[in-house]
């Protein structure tokens, strides 16, 4: 008989959890529930281009830092996936203006990762996502 271990900690995916809601609330359109402020200075790609490579900008507003000498230092990453992507099951990221989009450090298939996506739309003018693209951030 063996216990049952869970592969992701609690805070691992409340964290996960709580950066995917900050970005689809604090990037959407006014009165545009999911639809995602693309390429304006205000956007999600500029601001998040503009942020650090661990983006502490965005972990800090997100309230992932918390001063306490117990801190875990999670690392983040932020990326949209294309519709087309979704179909054919590769889940890439969408390309955008300048690259592909995603953001922080790099996921590779890292142990106790928590993930979380929210289904999203663009706002731009170049149709990154024909329909639906997904929001996916991983915790680590």
């Amino acid at each position: 008989m063996t216990t049952y271990d869970r592969p992701v900690s609690g805070d691992t995916q409340e964290s996960a959890d709580r950066v995917a809601s900050y970005v689809v609330e604090n990037y959407s359109v006014e009165h545009r529930d999911n639809v995602l402020r693309f390429d304006s200075s205000d956007g999600i790609e500029q601001s998040l281009n503009a942020d650090t490579d661990t983006l502490d900008g965005l972990r800090a507003a997100a309230g992932l830092d918390v001063a306490t000498e117990r801190r875990v230092n999670f690392s983040v990453n932020v990326t949209i996936v294309g519709s087309d992507s979704l179909a054919d099951g590769t889940q890439s990221p969408a390309t955008g203006v300048s690259d592909d989009l995603t953001w922080g450090e790099a996921y590779q298939n890292q142990e106790g990762a928590a993930s979380t996506a929210r289904a999203v739309t663009l706002e731009d003018e170049n149709t990154i996502c024909s329909s639906n693209c997904l929001l996916v951030v991983r915790v680590w």
